[in-house]
């Protein structure tokens, strides 16, 4: 009878500690100190609208101020860090070979048409582009030092990770970088190689964070990961079983853009001939309500069963806010039309990872709700000794503003946050910071189209003018139009009997 107490004592202090630590996490873990919020990622820099991590596509991505660059990485024969996503050269060019026994100087450049990859059937292509080149990553990061960027470790190489390491570090980009793979095992070598690049989760590490949300451990685990970046399990499972035969590993002759592929055969690509036709990925979401997620319909009834189960498990708004508290951001991958946004927004999700950057750059400005769901970072002591608190007040005033012009005009704003200046700390990252009273909303006007300047409080001069202010005493934000035209638009094929689609903005 006593022992049975006991045990009861113990067991609903264990649940009672539990549930105030999953809601109030910092009373026993530091929040970790991010230096940016992504709302928008664009992954391979924006595959559905440009070449694949090349260049071009990320400049164009940078243009709409995305967020973030996702990109991979791979080891040259001649030791060189270039960005690709597949190990061989098969899919992505009219070449045999890997690029581990190939040099950098000998890479042949991307194909005219390439398959999308979570764009089940369709293809990009844009036979005008001149840049197919493979870059280099050193390449990337001077291109763009501002931007954070998301490396996937592709292979188990240490000399691979050693390199990534030691030109995160070249170009001072530790606080601007994150890095892993789904594989434990390169993962936990990233962080004993340099343990202040922020980390994303293994898949092993994914099964564990679930396992101890149900056991109700997880409030009282570390964490040493910065960012949780998942799929959706019913719509990866919806994906796989639509997927396009044209996948990784496919032979020449069977991926289009070879000349021997009867697509490339079938198709013209000339853009004058196009027409529209809608995507066969979210037809299967046109009918539902924004938010609901898709059942699965094909496959194995347990397959189906496994994903639907695996989605209930994972994609929980109460474990994504739990992790923003501790200052982990949730990503979702990779979501294309609008109704998957609103899926993983709606989801509690950080940000969202895309091939469409102008499509999720139009529907966040047309969506200024979804950059609530990270909560504001507490008030942290700045190396001159200002609180983020007192630049708080100031930035959001900004912040709200933007959301006000968003949503009353056809003005566009990005979420890339406010940028602050060297008097107020040195910071070269970027913060969201969210409207913290409603009296924002009518205390600013500022036009949807031009520079806003708001004068830093720590300073007693005044401002010149709508457009200008003190230049150290300053927070700027950039409030330019985001839909960028694009006169040589790319082009989407669909299959063997399908037109060719220009990609919509």
């Amino acid at each position: 009878m006593v022992y049975g107490i006991v045990v009861g004592i113990i067991f609903g202090c264990y649940i009672l500690s539990s549930v105030v630590l999953f809601k109030f996490p910092c009373l026993l873990h530091k929040r970790k100190n991010v230096r940016f919020i992504c709302r928008h990622i664009s992954h391979r820099g924006g595959a559905g609208e440009n070449y694949e991590n090349t260049m071009t596509a990320f400049k164009h991505a940078v243009s709409l101020e995305t967020d973030m660059l996702e990109l991979d990485v791979h080891l040259t024969k001649d030791e060189q860090v270039v960005v690709a996503h597949d190990p061989h050269l098969q899919r992505t060019t009219n070449a045999h070979g890997m690029i581990a026994e190939t040099n950098y100087a000998e890479l042949p450049g991307l194909r005219d048409v390439l398959p999308i990859d979570f764009m089940p059937g369709c293809f990009f292509s844009r036979p005008s582009e001149q840049d197919r080149q493979m870059p280099l990553l050193e390449t990337v990061f001077k291109a763009f030092p501002d931007t954070p960027i998301n490396i996937d470790i592709k292979v188990p190489n240490e000399l691979l990770i050693v390199k990534v390491s030691e030109l995160v570090k070249l170009y001072k980009r530790e606080h601007l970088t994150v890095w892993g793979n789904f594989s434990d095992a390169i993962t936990q070598r990233c962080y004993k190689q340099n343990p202040n690049i922020c980390l994303l989760f293994s898949l092993r590490r994914v099964v564990l964070l679930v396992l101890q949300l149900y056991t109700g451990l997880l409030p009282f685990m570390p964490i040493k990961e910065t960012h949780l970046e998942i799929f959706m399990p019913r719509h990866a499972y919806n994906l796989f079983m639509q997927r396009a035969p044209a996948t990784e590993g496919a032979d020449a002759t069977s991926v289009p853009g070879s000349p021997l592929h009867p697509i490339s055969k079938a198709v013209n690509l000339r853009k004058s001939e196009s027409s529209s036709t809608s995507l066969t990925h979210s037809a299967s979401l046109a009918s539902l309500p924004a938010g609901t997620p898709p059942l699965p319909t094909k496959g194995p009834w347990y397959l189906r069963t496994i994903a639907s189960f695996a989605h209930l498990l994972l994609i929980r708004p109460a474990l994504f806010a739990h992790l923003a508290k501790r200052g982990i951001q949730t990503y979702l991958w990779v979501l294309n039309s609008e109704d998957e946004f609103h899926l993983g927004f709606k989801s509690g999700a950080t940000g969202v990872m895309t091939d469409y950057p102008t499509k999720l750059r139009s529907f966040l400005a047309d969506n200024p709700q979804y950059f609530l769901n990270y909560p504001d970072p507490k008030p942290q002591e700045s190396s001159h000794g200002l609180e983020l608190e007192e630049i708080n007040h100031v930035t959001s005033s900004v912040s709200c503003a933007a959301i006000q012009s968003s949503a009353t005009s056809e003005g566009r704003f990005s979420s890339r946050d406010i940028l602050k200046s060297d008097s107020l700390g040195h910071f070269s990252s970027r913060e969201h910071l969210s409207c913290s009273s409603q009296e924002h909303l009518s205390s600013h006007d500022f036009p949807p189209d031009q520079e806003m300047v708001l004068h830093c409080q720590a300073s007693n001069r005044e401002p010149q003018g709508t457009n200008s202010c003190c230049p150290e005493d300053c927070l700027r934000r950039s409030h330019d139009s985001l839909l960028v035209s694009d006169k040589s638009s790319p082009v989407l094929v669909q299959g063997e009997n399908s037109q060719q689609t220009p990609v919509s903005s």
